[in-house]
């Protein structure tokens, strides 16, 4: 549901959460994951966006009554909410969980799985289960990778939160995925919310606002407790440039119809004085023609996710822009000019009701499992997201020093499909 308001103005902690542990995930890194060596040849390819708007012209809900299974990688905090995105997404349900505890994993299965015949397993029970299609994996950043490779080999779909954690985690995942004609995701679920499925085609195709020329974002949440999994760098080796910002990047990087950026500034301005965490820092992204991304995210100020899209002929707001209220969700766009004695604005603001965004995340993924259809623009987006975050690491290291965005050598291009 949603609502457009028009109007013209006169202006004066997440701790352990059952995830394997440091040493069991070194010891799976250490046996040898081969990419292919011949990859698929390429479809017709298209622009990222283009790519974006085509697969989003697709209705998420398809006409079947097959049902996907769903196992869920682990009990972490993030598990219940996407549990809950399954169980309100059609052909979708938990069908197993796994934990390294068993009786954990039955309590997360009897609080947060409807489905009678949901059940508690091992992770290499899951990874190899018939009753699963996707793969959903809440583990820490650095333990994921094994997991995600396993799966695959399996032919299993994967729905991963994020970050993946490296570029090159990446260039093994996306060739590995095309092997298995399987499907990669991360977990930025403010991409499938209807509000920016909207925007999408208002901005960049309808170009209401011209060319967008600044990104002005952030996003902050408390979190200063050094026990807390978010400040270890063991586990999250960003800290909160992997947890928050790369949700700003991302925003960054639809603005800009997925061009990648020339140079990148990182500073770090707070870190964790026990464990040494990145947990407050500015990032600007420059662009050719002059435009610029800028964003903060933090640990150290009060919750904070908001946006600004600025174009060649007015400007659009977006409140929440990150975990929007499922009841009432908006964005305004902005035309404003100076008269001799005062500014006159016109806004358009429009409301959604009853979103949720992580509910249309799964509906997506169901019906790439229901169609054997995977996407490409997904895991491309992801890489692209990696390596921006892999250069923000540099500048930090170098202490905020300009650092040249590295766009490697890619086999691969976006498919038309």
């Amino acid at each position: 549901d949603c609502t457009l308001v028009e109007h013209s103005m006169s202006t004066p902690g997440l701790k352990d959460d059952d995830d394997l542990k440091k040493s069991e995930a070194d010891d799976l890194l250490s046996n040898s994951h081969t990419t292919p060596q011949n990859p698929p040849p390429n479809n017709v390819s298209a622009s990222p966006m283009d790519h974006h708007l085509h697969i989003f012209q697709k209705n998420d809900t398809i006409q079947s009554d097959r049902v996907i299974g769903y196992g869920i990688l682990g009990c972490a905090g993030i598990a219940s909410k996407i549990a809950r995105a399954i169980h309100l997404a059609p052909n979708s349900q938990v069908t197993c969980v796994a934990s390294r505890s068993i009786e954990k994993g039955q309590n997360f299965v009897s609080r947060n799985c409807p489905n009678p015949d949901a059940e508690a397993m091992t992770y290499e029970e899951l990874i190899s289960s018939n009753k699963c299609d996707v793969v959903y994996i809440p583990m820490p950043t650095a333990l994921r990778l094994p997991w995600i490779v396993k799966a695959i080999g399996k032919k299993k779909h994967i729905l991963c939160e994020k970050p993946v954690g490296s570029p090159k985690y990446m260039e093994v995942i996306i060739p590995s995925c095309a092997a298995k004609n399987v499907q990669f995701m991360d977990g930025v679920q403010f991409m499938h919310h209807p509000r920016f499925k909207e925007l999408t085609d208002k901005i960049h195709r309808a170009k209401m606002i011209g060319r967008i020329q600044k990104v002005v974002s952030s996003f902050s949440v408390p979190c200063t407790d050094d026990n807390n999994i978010r400040n270890n760098p063991e586990l999250e080796p960003l800290g909160v440039l992997g947890d928050l910002g790369i949700h700003n990047i991302r925003l960054s990087l639809w603005a800009f119809e997925y061009e990648t950026p020339r140079f990148v500034k990182a500073l770090c301005h707070k870190y964790s004085k026990k464990t040494s965490a990145i947990q407050d820092c500015s990032v600007w992204l420059f662009f050719t023609g002059d435009r610029v991304a800028s964003f903060d995210c933090s640990y150290h100020c009060p919750l904070r996710q908001h946006a600004e899209l600025v174009g060649e002929r007015g400007s659009v707001n977006i409140r929440q822009f990150v975990i929007p209220n499922e009841k009432l969700s908006s964005y305004t766009i902005n035309y404003s000019v100076l008269n001799t004695y005062d500014t006159v604005e016109h806004s358009e603001r429009k409301e959604f009701h009853n979103a949720i965004q992580e509910v249309d995340m799964i509906k997506r993924m169901t019906r790439i499992a229901l169609t054997n259809e995977p996407e490409i623009f997904w895991p491309r987006v992801s890489l692209m997201t990696e390596k921006i975050l892999d250069a923000c690491r540099r500048s930090i290291n170098k202490d905020g020093a300009l650092v040249e965005f590295v766009k490697g050598q890619l086999w691969f291009e976006f498919s038309a499909k």
